[in-house]
């Protein structure tokens, strides 16, 4: 079996980088920051990539085009997968910079483990991340890694 890549277009060993901005953060949205990733992890495990596009931060998603996205998302991720377990571990207020944006921004960080199993053999993946994620529009937002950021800006696919 593949090695299963829930990753947003972030290599698999690659920390996810998400952002919130916490201002405003509980009247963002009905769903929790939590609900939010996890959400996210099940739409990306079952290829709905146009789905998991529409949640990236605004400001980055004027630097990367939607049907490269969808593209890459589809020859990069070609295990469905359902999650099984979602736990978060640690959530913290932070600042940091939005990937490949001059934007600073105040976040929320979450620690997260998150168990998967792949639909085609049943095997399970198990792995930690730390996401971010802020209020845009009034919903959350994720956001890539800037060298994920910086392929899609030179019309490439982030590498695996």
């Amino acid at each position: 079996m593949r090695l299963i890549r829930p990753t947003f277009g972030i290599a698999a060993a690659a920390m996810l980088a998400l952002a919130l901005c916490v201002a405003g953060a509980r009247a963002a949205s009905s769903q929790s920051p939590a609900e939010f990733f996890k959400v996210l992890f099940k739409a990306e495990g079952v290829q709905q990539f146009d789905r998991v596009y529409g949640w990236l931060d605004p400001a980055q998603a004027r630097y990367v085009n939607k049907t490269k996205f969808v593209g890459c998302m589809q020859d990069s991720n070609t295990v469905s997968y359902s999650v099984v377990r979602f736990r978060v571990l640690d959530q913290y207020a932070t600042t940091l910079r939005i990937p490949g944006t001059p934007t600073r921004t105040r976040m929320l960080a979450l620690t997260v483990r998150v168990k998967i199993r792949a639909d085609e053999d049943g095997s399970t993946q198990t792995f930690t991340r730390t996401l971010h994620t802020r209020s845009a529009a009034g919903h959350w937002r994720w956001m890539m890694a800037l060298s994920d950021i910086r392929a899609y800006r030179s019309g490439k696919c982030p590498p695996d």
